[in-house]
């Protein structure tokens, strides 16, 4: 909504509503007709006012027309992605913020040491689907002969 300039004031009102996504907005009025009742009575757009709400009430009318025109193709895209059993595509935002994340927790990695986002997605779509099953993990404990000798003992499954 803010790159359709919807005013802050209509923005809080709609999230204290519950519209917490652009799938919920673009579903939840029926058509543009609806949505200019609802501005006018729970949203506080009154278009005879003037100029001014006029521009507030087409912010919000692009703002829907447009989650509803993105919510469509991305139904498409989804079911497409479903029927070839292609992973979802992770946005190119959630894979800078994972990669931010662990820079901030642990250190920076070296390009070469990044997964890549076709991995990434493949992994998260076996998430999705459960078949990402736990690894059992190997541990080695190491000791020492007595000759200097360094030997490796695999302990756990």
């Amino acid at each position: 909504m803010d790159k359709e300039k919807v005013d802050r004031n209509i923005q809080a009102r709609l999230y204290d509503a519950g519209v917490l996504s652009v799938k919920q907005f673009a579903v939840m009025f029926k058509d543009i007709e609806d949505l200019r009742e609802t501005a006018k009575e729970s949203l506080g757009v009154d278009t005879t006012k003037g100029l001014k709400e006029k521009a507030r009430l087409s912010s919000l009318l692009v703002a829907f027309e447009t989650a509803k025109n993105r919510q469509t193709k991305m139904a498409e895209m989804e079911g497409e992605a479903v029927a070839r059993q292609l992973p979802k595509t992770l946005p190119s935002t959630d894979y800078r913020g994972m990669r931010d994340a662990f820079h901030k927790k642990f250190w920076t990695l070296d390009e070469t040491r990044v997964p890549s986002t076709s991995y990434l997605e493949k992994k998260l779509d076996m998430v999705e689907k459960l078949t990402y099953a736990r690894r059992n993990f190997v541990t080695l404990r190491r000791w020492e002969k007595t000759k200097g000798e360094t030997f490796y003992r695999r302990c756990g499954t």
